[in-house]
């Protein structure tokens, strides 16, 4: 006995086929037609349909055009936030999460600000009588761009430089923030990751039903503040100025602010505001406001900054703002004013050093001492706080009593 071999390709045997009956609500052929017929003669199931054009099948399969939602009322109440009044981002989960991601693609702009003070004394007159009154005497006022901090990408394509976008992460639980409440509070510390996620978040606020209700995303550029702050002090120090320093780091377009539209968002967040602070009627409607809102600002976009930034920084312009200091600059400052400031020190510089060739030194460095004790800044210093009881020539205006 052995194994059973199949059937001769020219024998007259019929092959073997599997009979399954078919369901009662299936019409077929009769039986004397399936049992006469081979069943490889049958037309297959691909020859029954209909021929389509191969370019209408790839189109068919392309999702219908679509754009980012784009909201519509922004209003900027000032340089550091604006709020986006919008209904639709406060009753849809997934668009108010898109619209987070379109937020991270919009580059904050990262400031210095310079402010030197000192106080200072000047005569008024009151009801026919002299009288001396203090006020603040402004030294310098003087703000940067740092820009060039934030970290590019270029464009292997294009060639074109981009700067990176944010990356939107939650906040950690330590940090007291609003989480759907009036006040900041921090979370339960029972793990160093917040176990909510962004679209968590989203949800609690579309699910809100309140008419006063924000979202708030903050944009934060993590360069190091402590070192530049260190320098800076120093730098401005070195110019002999003996006044009060202030150095900060605003940051444009930091927070954006998403709520919903209404009456009350129309009144709060536009000019009709002002009409409330002119009638005092702030002194009642603040209070409540505050009561009724919920605010939700758990989001943040991190941009990246270069590696180095802070060092370069300083190592190229710390002689042209101790320059600007020095001069009592106040307003912005481009970075079309710095080149021009650092290449006149270039200029400066190239030219006392030809003098020193031809031993012309002595005298540049009379006038430029002259120079600093006409404008203040000899071994007394510069800038320093006024007494009432004498005159010291300092800016801002004294009265001898």
């Amino acid at each position: 006995m052995g194994k059973p071999t199949p059937p001769a390709t020219g024998s007259s045997s019929k092959p073997f086929v599997l009979n399954h009956d078919p369901p009662p609500s299936f019409a077929g052929p009769s039986e004397s037609a399936s049992a006469s017929e081979p069943l490889l003669n049958k037309p297959s199931f691909a020859d029954e349909l209909p021929s389509y054009d191969e370019s209408e099948l790839l189109h068919a399969t392309d999702p219908p055009p679509f754009s980012a939602y784009k909201p519509t009322k922004r209003n900027p109440l000032s340089q550091i936030r604006s709020v986006i009044r919008d209904q639709h981002l406060c009753t849809d989960t997934e668009a108010l999460y898109q619209h987070l991601q379109e937020l991270a693609h919009d580059v904050p702009h990262p400031l210095l600000h310079l402010l030197g003070t000192h106080r200072g004394y000047r005569s008024v007159v009151r009801n026919n009588k002299n009288e001396v009154e203090e006020h603040t005497v402004t030294d310098f006022d003087i703000t940067l761009s740092l820009y060039d901090f934030l970290a590019t990408t270029q464009d292997p394509t294009t060639g074109e430089v981009h700067v990176n976008p944010g990356l939107l992460n939650v906040v950690r639980p330590i940090e007291k923030r609003h989480r759907g409440t009036r006040r900041k509070q921090r979370l339960t510390p029972t793990s160093p990751e917040d176990p909510h996620s962004i679209r968590d978040y989203c949800y609690s606020f579309v699910s809100s039903h309140t008419l006063c209700k924000e979202f708030s995303l903050t944009k934060s550029v993590p360069f190091d503040t402590n070192y530049l702050t260190l320098h800076l002090e120093r730098l401005i120090r070195s110019t002999n100025y003996r006044g009060k320093t202030e150095i900060t780091f605003p940051i444009h377009g930091k927070t954006v602010t998403i709520a919903p539209e209404n009456p009350i968002t129309a009144i709060r967040y536009t000019r009709w505001r002002y009409v409330f602070y002119v009638t005092f009627l702030w002194l009642i409607t603040w209070p409540v406001l505050w009561l009724w809102t919920k605010r939700w600002a758990v989001v943040d976009a991190v941009f990246q900054v270069a590696p180095g930034a802070e060092e370069r920084y300083m190592a190229e312009w710390k002689h042209v703002i101790a320059t600007l200091v020095k001069g009592r600059r106040e307003g912005t400052v481009t970075r079309a004013e710095m080149e021009g400031v650092k290449d006149a020190l270039r200029r400066d510089e190239e030219r006392l050093r030809r003098g020193v060739e031809r031993g012309e030194g002595l005298a540049d460095w009379i006038v430029g001492l002259v120079r600093g004790v006409h404008a203040g800044e000899g071994n007394y210093g510069w800038g320093a706080d006024e007494t009432s009881w004498g005159t010291f020539g300092f800016a801002g205006g004294t009265v001898t009593l």
